[in-house]
This record gives C-alpha cells, sequence and structure tokens, in this order.
C-alpha cells in the first residue's frame, strides 16, 4: 500500500468511478492520501463526475477540496472549462474510541 496516490484526468468516465474507488482503496496505505486532479471533458454531466466524491464519501473516505485553477487552453478551439483543473484530496476516515 501507498502513502501518496495521485489519480490525474481519471473521471470522464462514471461508469468506471466505482472500479477506480475501489482501486484507490485497496492501494492506499491506512495514513495515506490520494490526490486527484481532472478536468471536465464534456462525456458526462457535470454532476455524474462529481458523483465519484459522494461515491468515495459512501465508502468512508474523506474528500477535501485541495484547489481549481484555470489553465491556457491547449488548443484555440478548445473551451475555456475543458482547462479548468479541479483538485480533491481523499484519505480514509480514522474512527476515534
Amino acid at each position: 500500500q501507498f502513502d501518496l496516490v495521485l489519480c490525474n484526468d481519471c473521471l470522464y468516465v462514471p461508469d468506471l468511478h466505482k472500479a477506480l474507488l475501489e482501486t484507490i482503496c485497496s492501494s492506499l496505505s491506512l495514513d495515506g492520501i490520494a490526490l486527484i486532479c481532472f478536468s471536465l471533458h464534456m462525456t458526462a454531466p457535470k454532476p455524474q463526475i462529481f458523483g465519484f466524491f459522494d461515491l468515495a464519501r459512501s465508502l468512508g473516505l474523506q474528500v477535501d477540496a485541495f484547489g481549481e485553477r484555470q489553465l491556457p487552453s491547449r488548443c484555440a478551439n478548445m473551451p475555456p472549462e475543458r482547462s479548468y483543473v479541479y483538485a480533491y484530496t481523499m484519505r480514509r476516515v480514522h474512527i476515534v474510541d
């Protein structure tokens, strides 16, 4: 298991969110942190993409917004939202007795 799991640009297929979260959970050490960075690819409605984090919470992960930033577009015909980057952290929730 790993102290840091990096996930970059992996949320654009909502049908794979559960499998991705299962992989993250099985790879994350007890005190580890996952950094999830992504932009919207317009492959699914925004609520479905952000539903990844609701599913993560339902699996016992703490989800926190880390930051977001508009980056320059790579192509003249690319909509600005396509190069807007979101970053979140996820970690296991520790229950204190």
